[in-house]
């Protein structure tokens, strides 16, 4: 976090919140890599290596939600929430709050997920192409 605080001081509106950027307001189940297991702290269970991590509750907020405050502003965002993406891309698409930042840059986690968990991958895999096919789709209404 100190690398952040040092960023924050050049690029003034950076915005940090210490909790778990999530589909809903409130507390969720979260997987803490204490261990340096190169598979990232998570709040999906099905990542691979949560069975050795930590469980804690965090405070969670509901992304989709707090973004709409930034609407009409020129927002670029850059998610990498450690497999919480697919959930959270569909709520933001579901809310039509997808439309608010101008670019989206997002790194997926597929291959995190745990290696016996092939029924896991395979949704994992088809959700993902969901979202891309409408990110597409409201790209195409856009341009």
């Amino acid at each position: 976090m100190n690398k952040w605080k040092k960023i924050k001081k050049i690029v003034k509106n950076i915005h940090f919140i210490n909790k778990a950027a999530w589909i809903y307001n409130g507390e969720k189940l979260f997987y803490q890599d204490q261990n340096k297991l190169a598979y990232g702290s998570t709040l999906i269970k099905c990542k691979r290596g949560t069975d050795r991590m930590k469980r804690i509750k965090v405070e969670c907020f509901n992304f989709s939600k707090w973004i709409k405050q930034f609407e009409g502003n020129e927002v670029v965002l850059d998610m990498d929430i450690e497999g919480a993406e697919l959930e959270v891309l569909e709520k933001m698409i579901k809310d039509k709050t997808i439309f608010i930042p101008k670019n989206i840059f997002c790194e997926f986690h597929i291959h995190k997920l745990d290696i016996f968990s092939q029924i896991v991958k395979r949704r994992y895999t088809k959700r993902l192409i969901r979202i891309e096919e409408k990110l597409k789709e409201i790209n195409n209404k856009n341009n």
